[in-house]
């Protein structure tokens, strides 16, 4: 794959962000100020702050595809007092390759002046310099090192790794740098213009991957420069593009995105004038997307959709190896039922005390209510009890899975202990160094105590 080095005549080549329409108005580069920025009110925040600089990081809270396109611009865009210092790529607005209307009507007009790339799984991250300082940033965060998503490593840390891959595999790259720096990363901003901003995409290692599989080595692309306002896709920095596109028509990218494979590419994103950016999806990589959902945690995002079997079967695809896990949060839930239910029968049917944690306790209320609606037909048993348990939300079900961890936890600490003290009693009575029955200690629980533990409700 190689660099995009050569220049096009192609206004898509050099895409003027200098005018943004919206529904209502046209809005100037000269009037894309932090003033309509913060017009927007309560749609858009700041995301970061650097104290020592001033730099202060604005993005929307929520955007689709039918907000403005002043909103839509809004994503990670980096004022100085009044000053914009970095405005990099707009939201993107997303269909799947069946989605011909929309397509038809958006793109087509625009067709010629536009730009396709292959569209890979990752993050993008953004470079640029403020009074002889580079900042290497997310859409979210001044500091990339102090932003992550589903892994302990930061975005901060792949792209440095993908720098010092990029070193081992790309002599051209190689022989840009400078021998001498403090690192790769500091060596490799020595050779960038400090008056551009660069932009780069990062693909997804196998901690933070969705649907398409993470390369054997992190990896990264040049995405585009943004030069006196304006993105440019033929800057050359010694780091590849995504593969380029020639299509003759929108036929022509409908049948290639059809053709994919969605383990290594999402689809096609298009770059078209006014700073516009459209990504078209294969559509099973779509479907697969929604099943993982923007959670970090697969695991919780498992309890989100545990009673959808089309997702659980795609989270299943996607994460072969999650399936003991999720199986395990079956058990312990057909466990937590078992115990609220034990609990409902002593409260309600034995009239005894019994406590719950509160999100134990809605069940048990819940379930009461039901009984209360009917008190000759509606019989609180188990399979009730799972029925309103299936029903919680996936934040009181991790609050559940995580005590009834806790306490098992506890529970194995004890018997342990327990264990380990009946060893420390038993002596070889045949030693002529005791000369008296070895007394049983008064802390050590008799086994028949251990087993009433076991059906104690708490």
């Amino acid at each position: 794959m190689t660099s995009i080095t050569e220049p096009q005549k192609s206004t898509a080549e050099e895409l003027d962000t200098e005018s943004v329409d919206t529904k209502q108005t046209t809005i100037t580069g000269n009037t894309f100020t932090r003033n309509k920025v913060e017009s927007l009110g309560n749609r858009v925040r700041i995301t970061d702050t650097d104290e020592e600089s001033g730099l202060e990081l604005y993005c929307y809270v929520k955007c689709g595809p039918d907000d403005s396109s002043l909103l839509r611009q809004c994503r990670g865009v980096v004022f100085h007092e009044q000053k914009i210092v970095m405005r990099a790529f707009p939201y993107t607005i997303e269909y799947n390759h069946h989605d011909d209307e929309e397509i038809e009507r958006n793109i087509s007009p625009i067709f010629e002046n536009c730009s396709f790339y292959d569209a890979h799984e990752g993050a993008l991250i953004r470079m640029f310099n403020f009074e002889g300082k580079w900042y290497t940033s997310t859409h979210r965060k001044l500091n990339a090192f102090k932003s992550k998503w589903a892994s302990k490593e930061s975005f901060g840390d792949v792209f440095v790794r993908s720098l010092e891959n990029e070193f081992k595999t790309n002599e051209k790259f190689q022989k840009s740098l400078p021998e001498e720096g403090e690192s790769i990363l500091a060596r490799f901003q020595s050779t960038l213009d400090t008056e551009k901003q660069y932009m780069f995409l990062v693909l997804n290692t196998e901690d933070n991957r969705i649907v398409c599989q993470a390369p054997q080595e992190p990896h990264l692309y040049h995405v585009g420069t943004f030069v006196e306002g304006k993105l440019v896709l033929t800057e050359d920095i010694n780091i590849d593009y995504p593969r380029k596109h020639g299509f003759l028509n929108m036929r022509e990218a409908h049948d290639y995105i059809n053709n994919i494979d969605i383990r290594d590419l999402q689809g096609l994103i298009i770059f078209a004038p006014d700073n516009k950016q459209y990504k078209i999806l294969h559509k099973d990589y779509q479907h697969l997307f929604k099943a993982r959902g923007n959670e970090p945690s697969i695991k919780f995002r498992y309890l989100q959709v545990r009673m959808n079997q089309e997702y659980v079967d795609m989270l299943l695809h996607l994460y072969p190896h999650m399936k003991e896990t999720f199986d395990n949060y079956e058990n312990m839930l057909y466990s937590i039922a078992k115990m609220i239910h034990a609990s409902y029968v002593t409260r309600h049917i034995r009239n005894k005390w019994s406590q719950l944690p509160t999100e134990e306790y809605r069940v048990d209320k819940a379930c009461h209510s039901w009984h209360e609606e009917d008190h000759k037909n509606n019989k609180v048993k188990l399979e009730k009890v799972v029925e309103v348990l299936n029903q919680q939300s996936a934040n009181d079900l991790n609050k559940m899975i995580r005590r009834f961890n806790e306490e098992n936890k506890k529970k194995n600490e004890i018997q342990n202990t327990i264990q380990t003290r009946n060893r420390s009693n038993s002596f070889n009575l045949k030693s002529p160094l005791i000369k008296n029955q070895p007394v049983p200690s008064p802390v050590i629980v008799p086994t028949a105590t251990l087993e009433q533990m076991e059906n104690v409700v708490i």
